[in-house]
């Protein structure tokens, strides 16, 4: 079976490193402070968070999971919350009610159970949209009693928690800030695929949740560390592999966990059991990934407007030592005003096609880089 696991939520042998961040993590929640991680796209958040969770469980702190990325309304954020909230009380339906029912005091009345795919009780609710506030308050102050009767800490984990923030209701943001200033023996971790949004709502004066959050920015794994890794992966399942093209692998997806392992999965599905991964292979590898991207990437340099299409194509060429708004930079790449680049950028990233960390700016997807640079070389 191919070692590289990429496209999902990955623990164990499949988990590259992160000690380092697991360790500073887990001391963090361990003494209840709040934290907001924040990172490029795909970066491996929710794998590592899993790693933490598990790392707290077994000091005796409980975990809980919330994916808030099926959010898009006020009534799915009650929904859901309340349905990861309530498997903790685990046991016989019967038994589940009557507790969910001691924890949850205003929502009880319109609670009904039901019988998930894996036979695990479900908790549903029923409301008005006039009862959504009532109901967040409910759910969250409720988890909290439950915590105080067992006397211990709690991770509760917010992912995708921009999706929060995007909701009309405005009061939710806020009332959940409120809830949260008074859970101490609760330790609340945000997390976000759109860096932009979640950074915004954690600094923004204007918003609930401004500084109210320890920063941790997610980095990219240690060349050498991945590197080895690869190799261990390699060698394990009988394809020989040296330090060097190993490196140059890490290289060629620029250390992106989720591009790495995708150039790694790539490569030990075109090399039979027995022999070595040389550097014309992993240069085949990258050519069949673009190959066969090409369709999603046509489709969505397509749909960007002409001036959005060379900033972009500026962007991929762009070294390091190139200054974006510079008379030079612009002209050369017929960028136009720095006032039309701001705009461009600015629509780049609410498209989740680059990212923005101070000068820094990069493009996302490390093979739709690589895709742009060879279709300017391709056309001179």
């Amino acid at each position: 079976m191919n070692p590289f696991v990429y496209g999902e939520r990955v623990g164990g042998e499949n988990f590259c490193n992160r000690t380092k961040e697991i360790a500073e993590l887990t001391s963090e929640i361990s003494s209840g402070q709040n934290i907001m991680i924040y990172s490029p796209r795909r970066f491996g958040k929710t794998s590592l968070i899993d790693a933490v969770g598990k790392a707290v469980s077994a000091k005796g702190i409980i975990a809980v999971y919330i994916d808030l990325f099926p959010v898009i309304s006020e009534q799915d954020f009650v929904r859901i919350t309340l349905k990861s909230v309530s498997e903790l009380l685990r046991g016989s339906p019967h038994n589940m009610l009557k507790k969910v029912r001691m924890f949850f005091t205003r929502i009880s009345p319109s609670l009904s159970m039901s019988m998930g795919e894996d036979g695990t009780p479900s908790v549903g609710i029923n409301f008005s949209k006039a009862e959504i506030l009532p109901a967040v308050e409910d759910i969250f102050d409720g988890l909290y009693r439950f915590i105080q009767s067992k006397k211990a800490g709690a991770l509760v984990v917010l992912d995708e928690f921009q999706q929060l923030g995007e909701l009309e209701d405005a009061r939710i943001e806020k009332t959940l800030r409120g809830l949260i200033q008074r859970h101490r023996e609760i330790s609340y971790v945000f997390m976000g695929s759109k860096k932009h949004l979640i950074y915004d709502m954690f600094n923004s004066p204007s918003r609930p949740f401004y500084k109210s959050s320890a920063h941790f920015p997610l980095g990219k794994i240690d060349e050498k560390e991945f590197a080895a890794f690869l190799k261990n992966k390699f060698e394990q399942t009988g394809r020989r592999i040296d330090d060097k093209t190993a490196l140059s692998i890490v290289a060629k997806s620029d250390s992106h966990p989720y591009y790495t392992q995708m150039l790694a999965h790539t490569i030990w599905e075109m090399v039979p059991e027995g022999e070595s991964v040389g550097a014309e292979m992993v240069r085949a590898a990258k050519d069949k990934i673009l190959n066969r991207e090409q369709a999603a990437f046509s489709n969505l340099w397509d749909n960007l407007t002409l001036k959005q299409k060379r900033l972009l194509l500026a962007l991929a060429v762009m070294k390091p030592e190139d200054k974006l708004f510079s008379a030079r930079f612009l002209e050369s790449h017929g960028l136009g005003s720095s006032g039309t680049v701001q705009r461009g950028l600015k629509s780049l990233i609410n498209k989740s096609i680059i990212d923005k960390e101070g000068d820094l700016i990069e493009v996302n997807d490390v093979f739709l880089k690589a895709w742009l640079i060879k279709r300017i070389a391709s056309t001179g």
